[in-house]
């Protein structure tokens, strides 16, 4: 499987925030709806970081 994990960006720091992503959509402005493999939805307010796409992670940075 190639889903990804996403992880909040805290200074020098990650922690674990959702498990097998498989999307991530726009909802507004600072504002995602990221949906994991189960179906299961979590908004998040924010923007992405970074994606390493052969790492399989997602670095989001909450909303300053």
């Amino acid at each position: 499987m190639c889903e990804s994990d996403a992880y909040l960006k805290k200074g020098n720091s990650e922690e674990f925030y959702f498990k097998d992503v498989v999307s991530i959509r726009p909802v507004s402005d600072n504002e995602l709806l990221i949906q994991g493999l189960t179906g299961e939805q979590k908004k998040f307010r924010g923007r992405i970081s970074r994606i390493d796409l052969v790492a399989h992670k997602i670095w989001l940075e909450p909303q300053k």
